[in-house]
Formats: structure tokens, C-alpha cells, sequence
């Protein structure tokens, strides 16, 4: 039989999930005594703009634009505490459902047989 391998493993012998995350919770409770509040509030603004961001796709739009920030500012709320940055990029999002009409944007900034975006002027 194979000693020191994963078959000889206890389950004590690994950390759980949750406390893992427990210990990443405390790292940011301790840098920032409003963590919980600051998350919560930005998870309900984002719950918020991506009902929106899913309604005007449930209505033909693509949205890419918006899909993507929403995507990054999920991230940030659930692996930072930088709320400066959260914030603009949620203000980023708000901003760009402002704008329904995403794919002629996209397929206007990119250049032919390259995935550069161009300078507009």
C-alpha cells in the first residue's frame, strides 16, 4: 500500500472552503471594519444593473460591452476591497446600458484582421 499519498489522507488533514474563506474574510474585515457593508452594498447595486443588463438582453440587445464590465465588477466586489475601483466600473456599467446599440460599436473600434481597437478621434 502507498504511504504518505491521499489514500493515507484524514479529512482534518486538508483546511475546508469555509474556512478558508473565513480566513479571507477576517484579512478584510481587519484592513476595512465596514468590508461586510461595503460588499453588501455594492452586491445590491450590481444585482440591480445586472437585472437591467438581463432584461435589454432578454430583448435582443448583446450588450457585450456591459457583460463585460458587469463581469469584472463582480470580481472586484468578490475579491477586493478597492470600493474606489468598484465603484467606477459599476458607474462604468450604468453608463454603458445607457447605450443598446453595443455591436455596431464593437465592430466599428476593431480594425480588419487585427484585435486592436482604433483610436477615435
Amino acid at each position: 500500500m502507498m504511504q504518505g499519498g491521499c489514500r493515507d489522507a484524514r479529512p482534518t488533514d486538508f483546511i475546508s472552503r469555509d474556512d478558508i474563506l473565513g480566513m479571507i474574510r477576517a484579512a478584510f474585515q481587519s484592513r476595512d471594519s465596514g468590508y461586510s457593508e461595503n460588499k453588501k452594498r455594492r452586491k445590491d447595486r450590481i444585482g440591480s444593473l445586472s437585472k437591467t443588463l438581463h432584461d435589454m438582453q432578454a430583448d435582443g440587445h448583446s450588450m457585450l460591452c456591459s457583460e463585460q464590465i458587469a463581469l469584472e465588477a463582480k470580481w472586484r466586489i468578490n475579491y477586493s476591497d478597492d470600493w474606489s475601483s468598484v465603484d467606477r466600473r459599476l458607474d462604468d456599467l450604468e453608463v454603458s446600458l445607457k447605450n443598446p446599440q453595443q455591436d455596431e460599436i464593437l465592430q466599428q473600434a476593431m480594425v480588419p484582421g487585427d484585435r486592436t481597437t482604433r483610436k477615435t478621434t
